[in-house]
Formats: structure tokens, C-alpha cells, sequence
């Protein structure tokens, strides 16, 4: 599954994302993207306006200390009448310091 992370080590994490929404053949509304970590919420967020005719790329990044078994996700929202279909999402995690 590449939209959630379950750490295995407790420490600080460089938590990074992205998203690649296609275009849907309507500018109107609205493409977000937001990294969740258990315990904090959102730690991070993108956002930006649909295009007609370009995909939309979508990133974030973040430090976050996590604990064992801590969950981190990256979660996807569009606000179109038209089903804005996501192409492409990574989430990866990177332990910086304990």
C-alpha cells in the first residue's frame, strides 16, 4: 500500500509526499493532499486549483517524531463535479535522529 507507513522504530522522522492528480477536462474546484501522523493530525499539507487540461502535482514534507507502531498516511481530497483521478502517490519516511 503506497499511501500509509507504519514505523518500526521510535524517532524523528523527515516525512515526505506526493501526489499527482490527472486533469479531468475541468479547472473548476479544488485538489488537496495532507501527510496524518497518529497522535498529531495533519503535519503537513498541499493544495491547489484543478486544471482543465494539466496535471496537478502536489507535495509536502515534515519533521515528526513517531513512535513504534505510529501510522503515517497521506490522504487525497478533490472538490470537482468531475472525478479528478489520482495517477501517481508516494509516502516515504526517513528516520533522522532518535
Amino acid at each position: 500500500n503506497n499511501d500509509r507507513l507504519t514505523i518500526t522504530e521510535a524517532g524523528l522522522y523527515l516525512v515526505s509526499a506526493s501526489v499527482l492528480f490527472a486533469s479531468n477536462g475541468s479547472a473548476a474546484g479544488g485538489r488537496r493532499m495532507a501527510i496524518n501522523a497518529t497522535v498529531f493530525g495533519d503535519v503537513a499539507r498541499d493544495s491547489r486549483i484543478g486544471s482543465a487540461a494539466e496535471i496537478i502535482e502536489l507535495a509536502a514534507t515534515a519533521l515528526v517524531y513517531m513512535n513504534v507502531a505510529g501510522i503515517l498516511r497521506v490522504a487525497v481530497e478533490q472538490t470537482t463535479a468531475i472525478a479528478a483521478n489520482v495517477q501517481n502517490r508516494s509516502l516515504t519516511a526517513t528516520k533522522v535522529a532518535d
